[in-house]
């Protein structure tokens, strides 16, 4: 009955500044009393040649200090953890020498290693309702308590900035319920609380554990989403710019009268589950589940510019397409131009999306984006972006691009005759394409032309073959062909159906061109996906297939969205342009890649700037 002891163990194990201070400190003996314990269990766990360690001589020691934390018998992990943490703060001397932590301690006067790292301020502000006056109370604190929902509305996600939200909405108290220092009368009291302190390391309790209306305890099974990465205390809490990592969850599995503890611990990039002895490697979208009990943040470091997107359940075909459009320049301009009129905006469902939209893009260089705002309104673009489904990027974009484009165009109505303007999004991204189609039948041959707006270029990948570039893709798309489609076009001049050629044009360059490879076909009745390699350069010209062919109309390519895996299942990824450098941005993991690395089989779309 121990797991709530090892799950705890394992989390603070993987406290990187925590666990380097004792092993820095260790001695061969470790020393005496719980301290000298838990030197010598991060000793024999990090330099012993044993593949399982017991923690014998640390759960006697805890024991003593508390009889029922022994390990044998069931108890709570929260709990253990708390005991743990505050004695070992009475155990360690009053100053922190390791070298491991001489970054955090810089603003700190004596104190422990534990709580120079995870120690952090509350500050509970009471305004008294005869008076008015208000009075400050900080609290210290190493653990977050955050309540859980019972049940979750069918129709919304319960995040865990929501029950960050409601630990520090504004509460109200009745007459009499509260003594107030400054008039020195019982009166209703205002209460607000914020964080004073943020700390290094921060831990997350979610209490899933109530006592019911008849007196007995209850656990609470809520999914409580929660970041990977990218966690912001601000503006919710803390004025900081500071954003937290997850490098560690307990959970807990079960009932209140009998389950099991287990632990998620990330060792370098590698996540792995932890089941008392047996340790095996986790993937990244299996660490969010319903039985998070205690959340395991340290603070990270903001790279402007660089920001991960978390994936709340397949939603990497949101990320991989968010990336692209945050390398682009004159999609951030309009955007910051837009920022003060979207407060003014009234409440529909465009100007929700746009609003979220625009923030995450004003956010993009302060740190990682935590997108819960959008998350909530992708549902509003189609009913087919669902939560924990995949879907097309593509389709997401197309979609995306035209809502926002619906909307703005009423903003851009003429102050002379109230007619609908054309939208920014169409400015950006909008080009017109000359088409000449040419009967076939040669007792006729009539031309007749015609002009089509677009947004995006789609071009067909051919399948049997290993290799082929853009240039040529382009030229099967754009230029003269017979019509193939199937469907019979019907001729005004010779009144007969036919199949006619074919020659398109762009007639209106776009400012922001993208590019759609088309990879997924339909062989005899299956959908299937093509794994041909599409050559591409960074600069595209694209007077070649221009109606003007002496116009020069060069483009840098910005980002691209690469698809892997099957047309059944897959995983999307983007590599974006930031500051002249590559970078591919996997969900919240960005990695510096070159140059040569952005032509891979699995490009899907192609953003190029003009």
């Amino acid at each position: 009955h121990s797991c709530y002891m090892n799950a705890a163990l394992q989390c603070l194990n993987s406290a990187v500044l925590f666990r380097e201070h004792f092993l820095q400190e260790c001695t061969a003996t470790g020393g005496a009393g719980l301290l000298g314990s838990y030197r010598e269990l991060m000793d024999a766990m990090w330099r012993g040649d044993k593949g399982i360690v017991k923690p014998n001589r640390l759960a006697s020691e805890m024991a003593q200090i508390c009889h029922y934390l022994d390990g044998r018998s069931p108890q709570d992990s929260q709990e253990f953890l708390t005991t743990l943490l505050e004695n070992l703060h009475g155990n360690l001397k009053t100053t922190v020498p390791s070298t491991a932590a001489k970054e955090v301690t810089s603003s700190h006067n004596g104190g422990s290693i534990v709580s120079v790292l995870f120690q952090g301020q509350l500050r509970s502000t009471l305004v008294c309702g005869k008076c008015a006056k208000s009075t400050d109370r900080n609290d210290p604190f190493m653990f977050l308590p955050l309540n859980v929902p019972e049940e979750s509305p069918r129709t919304s996600i319960w995040t865990l900035e929501e029950s960050l939200q409601n630990l520090i909405k504004e509460e109200c108290f009745e007459e009499n319920q509260w003594f107030c220092p400054q008039c020195k009368n019982m009166a209703g009291v205002r209460r607000s609380i914020e964080m004073a302190a943020a700390p290094e390391l921060l831990i997350v309790h979610l209490k899933r554990f109530k006592i019911n209306t008849f007196g007995c305890r209850e656990k609470i099974n809520t999914l409580v989403e929660y970041p990977i990465s990218g966690f912001e205390l601000r503006p919710n809490v803390v004025d900081s710019q500071d954003v937290y990592d997850l490098f560690a969850v307990i959970n807990h599995s079960g009932t209140i009268s009998g389950g099991c503890y287990t632990a998620f611990c990330k060792h370098g990039d590698q996540w792995y589950h932890f089941f008392d002895s047996t340790v095996t490697p986790l993937k990244k979208g299996k660490l969010v589940t319903s039985g998070a009990y205690v959340l395991f943040y340290h603070r990270t470091q903001r790279k402007p510019g660089l920001c991960g997107i978390p994936n709340f359940g397949d939603t990497c075909y949101i990320s991989a397409a968010m990336q692209c459009l945050f390398s682009l320049a004159a999609v951030q301009e309009y955007l910051k131009a837009w920022h003060h009129t979207l407060s003014k905006c009234p409440s529909t469902d465009a100007a929700h999306i746009m609003a979220a939209f625009s923030e995450m893009v004003d956010n993009i260089h302060k740190g990682n984006v935590a997108p819960s705002g959008y998350r909530k309104n992708i549902e509003l673009l189609s009913l087919g972006f669902q939560k924990f489904s995949q879907q097309d990027s593509h389709e997401y974009i197309m979609s995306l691009l035209e809502n926002i484009s619906k909307w703005t165009e009423t903003k851009h109505r003429t102050a002379q005759d109230g007619k609908q303007g054309v939208s920014p999004i169409s400015k950006l991204f909008q080009g017109v394409f000359h088409s000449t189609i040419q009967c076939t039948n040669t007792h006729c041959l009539k031309k007749t032309t015609r002009e089509d707006p677009f947004i995006g270029i789609s071009i067909p990948v051919p399948h049997q073959q290993e290799t082929t570039d853009l240039k040529t893709c382009m030229a099967c798309a754009l230029g003269s062909s017979m019509d193939t489609s199937g469907s019979a076009w019907y001729c005004s001049e010779c009144h007969t159906f036919s199949q006619p050629r074919r020659v398109t044009k762009i007639l209106t360059y776009p400012k922001i061109v993208i590019v759609h490879l088309k990879r997924f076909h339909v062989n005899s009745g299956v959908r299937e996906k093509v794994d041909t390699i599409v050559a591409f350069d960074q600069v595209f010209d694209l007077s070649p297939y221009g109606l003007d062919p002496s116009l020069v109309t060069s483009y840098d390519l910005t980002g691209v969205i690469n698809h892997y895996g099957t047309i059944a299942g897959g995983h999307y990824i983007a590599f974006r342009r930031h500051e002249g450098k590559w970078y591919q941005f996997d969900d919240t993991k960005v990695t510096p890649i070159t140059a040569e690395e952005v032509v891979t089989p699995a490009a899907y779309m192609l953003f190029y700037q003009r």
